[in-house]
């Protein structure tokens, strides 16, 4: 089964002043209504009621939103103070006429091959124009030093998320004629849980931080032992900043996520 990643996944628990994952970095936020403009969208359909500022973006463009969810609390806390149209709804089965939307916006996916061509089948039936998806996808960690002291990692992620390649493949194969992938460098300090530590290396040192983060979760215990063990003997000597340089010179190329738009002609 494919899982949209838009369920809370622990970062609240080092957020400050309140704040939550719902607030998306401000590059990623712009990237996204980019693609949503440059196809003439008016009526949107987002997947997910997580993606607060998002849609507020969207909203300030006057565009028409519609939000699915499945989860009902979910749409409760997205109508707090906002006007959305709103449906109960699953993205494997969504309560829509055929091109009744223009496109839909579409938060980060993970998933097998056959889960992906699913839910991007079901979107072509009811966009006219498109779709835009917020990807993370296993390109992207390439520039993760995690990948230095825990090569484990690396099983796990290609269990968890797709390739960028994978991704796009798919919507070809449910009927959008063309697909153009935009790697995103975010301009915040603001990280999902698992990324969370990139800049502040302590935190893998806090089990419920690992514990909120599903990868470091599905990690073996002796892996995380040895890892751990690692990094505090380069954080105490200093060779941490180098290896950690040596990753995040591949960012520009690789960025923190990808924003796909895929066009229906």
């Amino acid at each position: 089964m494919i899982t949209l990643d838009i369920s809370g996944t622990g970062y609240e628990l080092f957020a400050q002043d309140g704040e939550s994952h719902a607030q998306e970095d401000p590059a990623v936020v712009e990237a996204v209504v980019s693609g949503v403009q440059e196809m003439g969208s008016h009526r949107v359909l987002e997947i997910g009621a997580e993606a607060f500022d998002r849609l507020d973006a969207l909203a300030r463009m006057g565009l028409e939103t519609l939000v699915a969810d499945p989860d009902q609390q979910r749409l409760a806390r997205l109508r707090q103070g906002r006007r959305f149209g709103a449906v109960c709804a699953s993205a494997l089965a969504l309560p829509f006429r055929r091109a009744s939307l223009d496109c839909a916006v579409l938060l980060d996916v993970s998933g097998d091959a056959d889960d992906l061509d699913v839910i991007f089948r079901e979107l072509r039936r009811v966009v006219r124009l498109g779709v835009v998806i917020d990807a993370v996808t296993r390109d992207n960690f390439e520039s993760l030093w995690y990948r230095h002291y825990f090569p484990e990692i690396d099983s796990v992620l290609r269990m968890s998320y797709p390739a960028l390649g994978t991704v796009v493949t798919a919507t070809l194969r449910a009927g959008f004629v063309r697909s153009r992938a935009r790697a995103v460098v975010r301009s915040s300090e603001r990280w999902p849980a698992f990324e969370a530590a990139r800049n502040r290396p302590e935190l893998l040192f806090d089990e419920r931080f690992r514990a909120a983060a599903p990868v470091f979760a599905a990690m073996g215990a002796a892996a995380m032992r040895a890892g751990l063990a690692a990094l505090r003997c380069d954080l105490d000597s200093g060779r941490f900043n180098e290896v950690r340089a040596g990753f995040e010179s591949r960012r520009a190329a690789t960025g923190d996520c990808f924003v796909v738009t895929a066009y229906a002609d």
